[in-house]
């Protein structure tokens, strides 16, 4: 069994620039995925793009690839979403999210968290000692 450990958050009031979470430390993550849940209200808002950022330092400012294709969402509609998206060889992970207006009332949770090694516990139920 694993056990998921949340480990960034970001509770953001989406306007017409991009507002960026908290940083992701990937160092102890059990397969190198990070999963996203992303939760939005949308407001007066008709779009908001969720962006994944990952690198070697701190506050990655490099778009998240995954096959040569940039990791970039757009919604245009109140939703609760999740996906997965491999960041293995990147220390540091962080989303952010962008609406296309100003002040809209509009409101955005985004979630991310990893499998973490140090929390997994073996088939016969006993913790994991490293």
């Amino acid at each position: 069994m694993i056990h998921a450990t949340a480990v960034g958050r970001a509770i953001l009031e989406t306007t017409n620039g991009e507002v960026a979470g908290a940083d992701l430390d990937m160092r102890n993550s059990l397969d190198g995925n990070v999963t996203v849940e992303v939760i939005l209200a949308m407001g007066a808002l008709t779009t908001a793009t969720i962006r994944l950022y990952a690198g070697p330092a701190a506050a990655p400012t490099s778009p998240l690839a995954v096959n040569g294709v940039i990791q970039e969402y757009v919604m245009n509609a109140a939703a609760t979403v999740q996906y997965t998206v491999p960041v293995a060889g990147l220390r540091y992970f962080r989303a952010s999210v962008e609406g296309d207006a100003g002040f809209a009332g509009s409101f955005c949770t985004i979630n991310y968290y990893y499998n973490d090694y140090r929390l997994t516990t073996l088939q016969d139920g006993s913790p994991r000692v490293d």
